[in-house]
């Protein structure tokens, strides 16, 4: 019974050695960067070893360190680049990351290459064998709606991709965001009119209220109107040549003057825009110079530009940008350096220790002379407005 005992435990202890000796044969063949020569070495260091215990055994004993000697200075000379990689590795790690191996991450070049010399069915197979293996890589998702929609004219199927993705739950605000911002700009440039990407951009508004993710969303709903109003004249416009004048040349040189457009109009264009739409700033901001420039309003103006700094979701580069502005049309069109100085001071109290700062406080130094340089400009007449245009909000 002890003699069975003893022989299982050499049995297990046996099969033991063999697995830890296979797997670390299996992992160093799977880290090195030729298994062939690996292969041939140990061949080699079998062979040489071998050779070496059968000759060693009829050699005198005196003799027996010399010639070991020798068989270990050979395979010494076979593994001397393998040991001194394995000496070298902790230092050489710090800089190549040694042995540990990469993230894996999706790769399209493939696909970018293929779809760049028009293999579009080829570029969207291997985008789709990407995806396969990285389902939720955001990157994956809009270049394959990019394909549908661009190349295969396939909107549908963009719009299915798109959708598939924004189905998985806890997605990050700015993932969707930028998807559905993604989503209508493929449905505003191969859809039919702006009312599917309004309500796309509208998703963002109802999702993340009181957001940049929301105001940037806004700012684009209020533009696809006049964009689609500007779609619609270039699409009706209908080139005529007209047959030239028998008699140009004969008419006298002082030809009728070109009356001064009225930019009453256009004032009243940018308050009806912003009746419809109250965030579009840029609407905003090029009423305000409107005010200043041509109504010499510089209150209106002032109170169109507050409206603008007042908004909590506008990014501090363009809130600085608009406080300069507020700046500029007291200096240039009220002649008021106390106002202006004062909007500069906003921006320092604002965005301390910050470049907005040090160039607000740069401008200070010669805002003076501003004023000065605009306080004798003559004033500047325009037709008939409302006094009251642009005041409602």
């Amino acid at each position: 019974m002890a003699h069975i005992l003893s022989l299982a435990i050499d049995v297990v202890c046996a099969i033991l050695v063999v697995c830890s000796f296979g797997y670390g044969v299996y992992r160093t063949f799977s880290k090195s960067e030729d298994p062939a020569r690996l292969a041939f070495r140990w061949l080699i260091t079998f062979a040489i070893g071998g050779a070496g215990y059968y000759y060693l055994r009829s050699i005198p004993l005196p003799y027996l360190p010399a010639f070991a000697a020798v068989f270990a200075v050979i395979i010494g000379v076979i593994w001397a680049p393998s040991i001194g990689g394995f000496v070298a590795s902790p230092l050489t790690g710090m800089f190549d990351g040694g042995h540990i191996e990469p993230d894996k991450k999706p790769m399209y070049s493939y696909a970018q290459a293929r779809r760049e010399k028009g293999l579009t069915r080829e570029a969207l197979d291997e985008v789709l064998k990407e995806l396969a293996k990285f389902p939720e890589d955001f990157t994956g998702v809009l270049l394959l709606a990019s394909i549908y929609a661009e190349d295969l004219k396939d909107l549908p199927s963009a719009e299915k991709a798109i959708e598939e993705f924004l189905s998985q739950k806890n997605l990050p605000p700015h993932v969707v965001a930028t998807a559905l911002q993604n989503l209508a700009d493929l449905q505003w440039r191969f859809g039919q009119g702006a009312a599917t990407p309004t309500a796309t951009l509208q998703r963002i508004v109802d999702a993340f209220p009181d957001t940049h993710f929301a105001h940037a969303a806004l700012q684009r709903i209020a533009h696809l109107e006049l964009a689609q109003q500007t779609r619609q004249q270039r699409a009706e416009v209908r080139y005529e040549v007209k047959p030239g004048e028998k008699d140009i040349g004969l008419r006298a040189r002082n030809s009728p003057a070109r009356a001064e457009p009225d930019g009453t109009d256009e004032m009243e264009r940018l308050v009806q825009q912003l009746e419809r739409h109250p965030f579009d700033a840029e609407s905003r901001e090029k009423l305000a110079l409107m005010y200043a420039d041509q109504a010499g309003r510089v209150d209106l103006a002032a109170e169109q530009l507050e409206q603008l700094i007042a908004l909590k979701t506008e990014s501090p580069r363009h809130i600085a940008r608009w406080l300069n502005l507020l700046a500029t049309v007291h200096a240039r069109f009220g002649n008021d350096l106390a106002s202006a100085e004062s909007a500069l001071h906003r921006i320092q109290e604002r965005f301390p220790k910050s470049t907005m700062a040090d160039a607000a406080l740069t401008r200070l130094a010669s805002l003076n002379l501003e004023v000065k340089s605009h306080g004798q400009t003559a004033a500047k007449t325009i037709g008939s407005y409302a006094k009251d245009i642009g005041l409602r909000k």
